[in-house]
């Protein structure tokens, strides 16, 4: 089956209006579209903007997804110890080891902690 770009336009659009009202599967579908760039130009920056909007209203899928973007380095500098924190929370355990193997134990610790931080404040202090 094929979708046609208006398709695509008419749920950007209803997407839109529920982001706006703070719907999180909304904004993670938006920034799925950003950071594929349907209908929208290709903007990683911007996908992980909208992927954090839905994180902090506790959107696992959006936790993930921002672990990822930021164990690759899409969407701004890689941070394993912000990638780890978000895995975690997301609940991506075989992402969250691989990232590990790349952190020293005092990084690991880190992001343990900006972790338990994170959850304490309701995803308000999660920077």
């Amino acid at each position: 089956m094929c979708i046609r770009d208006s398709d695509y336009t008419r749920a950007f659009l209803d997407f839109s209006q529920l982001a706006d009202q703070g719907d999180p599967r909304a904004q993670y579908q938006i920034g799925v579209m950003y950071l594929e760039g349907y209908v929208v130009p290709l903007d990683p920056g911007i996908a992980a903007r909208f992927f954090k909007l839905a994180a902090v209203q506790d959107y696992a899928t959006a936790k993930t997804m921002l672990g990822h973007m930021y164990a690759a380095g899409i969407g701004g500098k890689q941070d394993l110890i912000s990638a780890y924190m978000w895995l975690d929370m997301g609940g991506d355990r075989s992402k969250m080891l691989e990232v590990a193997a790349k952190m020293s134990p005092a990084d690991i610790s880190e992001a343990k902690l900006r972790g338990i931080a994170c959850r304490k404040s309701k995803y308000q202090d999660c920077d």
